[in-house]
């Protein structure tokens, strides 16, 4: 069974503003954690991921595909300034104003920043009933290419990009090793590292830990395939990774072609992997 992923530590109620539970990168280690009843959450969705920012506002680190806040032209790396005009400066009040209109509403989304450095704008988002569960957003990315982000290699440190555009057919997965599930799975990733062609196949392994905790661990279990450490959770945030472990297919055009959530697919994911190499040219969905 896989486990709900908590961002550095603290996952916080949304009143429905988000998601059924809010991403919160860089919290520090001494806040506390809350739990989420999604039963008790009510109002509409804008389905993105936030944070508090030194700067003023709310930072957007992630937005769901096809979600209001993707319609409306959020983008990760803007900063939400206020909602219908009532200033927000912490996660707390974005949320409560987001999740006290109903869905189908339309909200004002006040916005600075982004990928362009735009200055202040106003956007409007349609809000819409909130997904049932939050475990399977990553298969949202399938269909779309690989998100160009970095981590760290556990041994050297060195950043590297996480899947370069090379022809190769990949598996990256998202784990911990805190996480039973994926424990578990290594012998059977060491397998597929091996008998599986170098030469147009990848495993790698990205962890939201510290290497100093991932390097031993990787030791001890003697794990093959490459492995990098990602402790701001950026990586994790870009591919809306909510469970552990979650393991995505890339193709050789370097397209998601593949999701596949908790250690009772591997080998549907294996079979997938296989018929990429088998027709390397063809672009196949993750098998039912």
């Amino acid at each position: 069974m896989n486990r709900t992923f908590r961002y550095a530590m603290r996952t916080i109620p949304v009143t429905a503003a988000c998601l059924l539970a809010v991403a919160i990168l860089a919290t520090p280690k001494s806040a506390p954690m809350a739990q989420v009843d999604p039963a008790t959450l009510e109002g509409g969705w804008l389905g993105v991921g936030i944070r508090d920012d030194e700067q003023p506002g709310v930072y957007v680190n992630m937005v769901m595909p096809d979600s209001p806040a993707a319609a409306c032209g959020l983008e990760r790396g803007m900063r939400v300034l206020a909602i219908n005009g009532n200033p927000v400066r912490e996660t707390a009040e974005m949320i409560g104003e987001v999740g006290a209109n109903p869905a189908g509403s339309t909200v004002v989304v006040r916005v600075a920043g982004g990928p362009d450095g735009a200055p202040e704008r106003d956007l409007h988002a349609i809000l819409t009933v909130r997904p049932s569960s939050t475990a399977d957003f990553g298969r949202a990315m399938v269909g779309r290419p690989f998100p160009e982000i970095q981590a760290a290699m556990v041994q050297s440190g060195d950043r590297a990009t996480v899947a370069p555009a090379d022809g190769k057919v990949r598996v990256v997965e998202y784990w911990a090793t805190w996480c039973g599930p994926c424990n578990a799975a290594v012998p059977t990733l060491n397998a597929m590292n091996a008998e599986l062609p170098s030469d147009r196949f990848e495993l790698v392994a990205v962890a939201n830990e510290e290497r100093e905790v991932v390097a031993p661990f990787v030791d001890v279990h003697e794990v093959t395939y490459r492995t990098m450490v990602d402790p701001s959770g950026e990586a994790n945030a870009a591919l809306w990774v909510m469970a552990l472990p979650t393991y995505f297919v890339v193709d050789t055009s370097n397209t998601i072609v593949g999701f596949y959530s908790g250690g009772g697919e591997l080998a549907a994911m294996r079979t997938h992997v296989e018929r990429l190499l088998s027709a390397p040219t063809e672009q196949l969905e993750p098998a039912e």
